[in-house]
């Protein structure tokens, strides 16, 4: 599998995907509230880097998840319980 992504490289996709300006999404943000993102697109983007980097995420943490710091934890969480699964299998 690649090596981790950095927060940076995770921004930009997300950049990409929702077509905000990456100095806009900090951390912090709430991708729903503070910059309107609405819920079906963060799904899908959440979907599409299921796809991209074989990862996947809980149906609840698509849904759950508010701001782009958590998706990048949870993201990292599942790749790593991904690589583990690849290794001891």
């Amino acid at each position: 599998m690649e090596e981790r992504i950095s927060f940076a490289q995770f921004q930009g996709i997300f950049s990409e995907y929702l077509g905000i300006e990456a100095s806009r999404l900090t951390p912090e943000v709430n991708l729903l509230l503070e910059l309107g993102v609405d819920s079906l697109s963060l799904v899908n983007v959440m979907l599409r880097l299921e796809r991209e980097y074989q990862v996947m995420f809980n149906p609840e943490d698509r849904v759950m998840t508010r701001t782009l710091g958590e998706a990048y934890e949870l993201f990292d969480k599942y790749r790593s319980l991904g690589e583990e699964a690849q290794t001891s299998g």
